[in-house]
């Protein structure tokens, strides 16, 4: 079998190394838009969290929980009234003691970082309520703004918050 020359082989070499650069180059960034898809953001996710959060508090009807979502300082002006930490309480139980189960779907979640510390949610939610016997469904999109203070994120405004007021039971 015929050897090849030296001055073949270098050229040889030195194609390969052509030809490789781009797959060099192209690699790691193929893996880095990779990594950056797949994963959210540590803060998206915080911010998943308060969401699971706040539809496990309805559907347990479980204030603390729900409480442990919304900030301090929340305070949200209507065409009537501001609402703050006590008038949320009121909400919150007025929204769920009337219905003897409640199932929530939330799909569509769009998270917007407004900034480091501030964040609106908008969220298609299918709302599954029983009274009795009766079993009804109310759809609804919802805006959540969070802000993040002292490391956590917390609900500080929500797009309605009496997520009931007009709903007619039975009505689909």
């Amino acid at each position: 079998m015929p050897q090849k020359s030296s001055k073949y082989l270098h050229k040889e070499s030195n194609n390969k190394r052509i030809k490789l650069r781009p797959a060099i180059i192209v690699f790691p960034l193929i893996l880095l838009l990779f990594s950056f898809s797949c994963g959210g953001s540590p803060d998206k996710e915080d911010i998943k969290k308060v969401l699971s959060d706040r539809q496990s508090a309805f559907e347990n009807k479980d204030q603390k929980l729900y409480l442990s979502c919304i900030s301090k300082d929340y305070n949200q002006k209507t065409e009537d009234k501001v609402i703050d930490i006590e008038e949320i309480k009121k909400k919150f139980e007025s929204n769920t003691k009337v219905f003897d189960s409640m199932k929530i779907t939330r799909k569509d979640i769009s998270i917007y970082m407004k900034s480091d510390n501030l964040a609106e949610v908008y969220q298609k939610s299918l709302f599954k309520l029983k009274i009795e016997a009766e079993l009804s469904t109310y759809k609804t999109v919802e805006k959540i703004v969070l802000e993040k203070k002292n490391g956590r994120w917390k609900i500080v405004k929500e797009a309605d918050i009496d997520l009931f007021r007009g709903f007619v039971f039975g009505s689909k």
